[in-house]
């Protein structure tokens, strides 16, 4: 039993880890910053499934998977799939099942803190010449690993126990995951409450410690942001746009100049209204 749970915990940290930031992360960052008038219709759309059963939803999927749907025909129709091939009773179909129904608890707190982020600071990678996948790998990804930390925690919680999806999805032999061990040891095996109960206790305690340690990470972030003010950033943004807006003008560039001088200005008056605002609450 340890074995095959053991040899499904790579499939299920992939889920969390991988296809979970990748669906997610672009939807987030659509909703929070190419969404316009569409982005309450976008939220509807990603919260709508849980106004729908869990099991509907994971039973809907094994119809979807199953050897005479939609999925199985099209692959085995472009010769993708071979003819005795499935998706049902795989890891596929729990890692597609588990990615679905979890999906939203990644993509709403990236979402928060995209929609928090000083658009002016983003804005200003552009000016100081740096290209878009520049601009989101050295300022927009970093301002929003809290919510990529959170949402993987959100995810990992109710995923790490599962029990449905491997259930319906999955295969009794390959697909075990802990949820199915321990029910496995309460009904099927005689005797087997301490190993149930065992195994309830990890499971706790792993999720447990994970939480712990998130919380002592956002704890430890914002004493430092507020021991050295966050302001630092913001203002070192700002010096390098009026840098950069000089050094463009001199090259003949005169409306790139006035624009990344124009942003160096916008965020240096928001780090004064910041600083402003916490000497006043100091005295």
């Amino acid at each position: 039993m340890a074995l095959k749970i053991r040899s499904f915990v790579p499939q299920l940290i992939t889920t969390i880890s991988i296809f979970g930031f990748l669906l997610g992360y672009p939807l987030a960052y659509a909703m929070a910053f190419k969404a316009g008038k569409w982005r309450n219709v976008m939220m509807i759309c990603v919260i709508a499934p849980f106004f729908t059963s869990f099991i509907l939803r994971t039973i809907a999927w094994r119809q979807i998977l199953a050897d005479e749907g939609p999925v199985v025909s099209t692959l085995k129709f472009l010769h993708v799939m071979p003819e005795n091939g499935r998706i049902t009773e795989t890891a596929i179909a729990v890692v597609a099942g588990l990615t679905y129904n979890f999906l939203p608890f990644m993509v709403l707190p990236i979402y928060a803190s995209l929609e928090r982020a000083d658009p002016k600071i983003i804005e200003a990678g552009g000016d100081l010449y740096a290209n878009g996948f520049t601009t989101f790998r050295t300022v927009t990804l970093p301002m929003s690993m809290p919510g990529v930390l959170a949402g993987t925690l959100l995810t990992f919680i109710p995923a790490a126990g599962d029990y449905v999806n491997a259930e319906l999805l999955g295969s009794d032999i390959s697909t075990k995951m802990v949820g199915n061990g321990i029910e496995s040891q309460f009904f099927k095996v005689l005797g087997g409450y301490p190993i149930a109960a065992a195994l309830s206790f990890t499971l706790m305690a792993v999720i447990l410690a994970l939480v712990l340690c998130h919380c002592l990470g956002c704890s430890e972030r914002e004493a430092r942001c507020h021991h050295d003010g966050d302001q630092a950033p913001a203002a070192d943004v700002g010096e390098l746009a009026f840098g950069s807006g000089h050094q463009a003008i001199a090259c003949g560039s005169r409306v790139a100049g006035l624009h990344a001088i124009h942003r160096g200005i916008a965020v240096q008056q928001q780090v004064a209204v910041v600083a402003v605002r916490r000497g006043g609450a100091g005295v």
